[in-house]
């Protein structure tokens, strides 16, 4: 293969990112953080440890909804539906009454697919 080019593969098309993405981004991220300690703490007082993976699974997922927007990612759109999705499959499984180690097999592993594929494409991508 001498003689052959690699090139690496730039982004297929000019980002429009917010100009005050940065500060968006912090409160995304604090809003991120005390919906997260809210439902620990909500869920604990109520008795439902079980469904704090679940709920925490929701919580970053909706966060990805509005970095998609301000960071014009569109893949992040993709990794906060399917962290939603992950999260009512992570419910729905709580509500048939399964153990709480299954209940977080069902959220851990695909919600850990979902957010390592989404960090393998951004450094792709760049």
């Amino acid at each position: 293969m001498a003689g052959r080019r690699l090139r690496a593969r730039g982004p297929s098309r000019v980002r429009r990112v917010h100009p005050h993405s940065m500060r968006w981004f912090h409160l995304v991220n604090l809003a991120q953080t005390a919906l997260i300690l809210a439902a620990v703490f909500g869920l604990l007082r109520a008795g439902s440890p079980g469904l704090i993976v679940v709920a925490v699974c929701l919580v970053v997922g909706l966060h990805f909804l509005p970095l998609a927007r301000i960071f014009d990612v569109p893949g992040y759109w993709w990794t906060g539906a399917l962290l939603i999705l992950v999260a009512a499959a992570g419910a729905t499984a709580y509500g048939l009454d399964t153990s709480n180690g299954t209940v977080r097999a069902v959220v851990g592993l695909p919600a850990a697919v979902a957010l390592w594929s989404t960090a393998l494409d951004v450094s792709r991508r760049g």
